[in-house]
């Protein structure tokens, strides 16, 4: 879990005691579920290194820089590294 787990609204309100028989109707999704990446995509190579059979054995920075890129696009600057959630009282972001 992380800072943002500990800083998020709990959920306890969403769920109650009492059963709903309202039906839902489930959204399909948009994409393939099955679809894979090939050897040409986007760093194949550099991710095939990674050690990826355990939780939180793979180079979190290198991982993290392989999915920015091949999500947004090889082009689009990484944000900045933010260390922090929130923001001292009286104070923007920008100061």
């Amino acid at each position: 879990m992380s800072q943002f787990d500990a800083a998020a609204t709990p959920m306890i309100a969403a769920f109650n005691d009492k059963r709903s028989d309202v039906p839902y109707r489930a959204l399909q999704p948009k994409q393939s579920l099955s679809e894979r990446n090939t050897r040409e995509s986007y760093r194949a190579r550099d991710a095939e290194k990674l050690a990826l059979e355990r939780a939180d054995e793979a180079d979190e920075q290198t991982l993290n820089i392989i999915l920015w890129h091949a999500i947004k696009g090889a082009k689009v600057p990484l944000p900045p590294t933010r260390t922090s959630f929130r923001t001292p009282l009286g104070h923007d972001e920008d100061d």
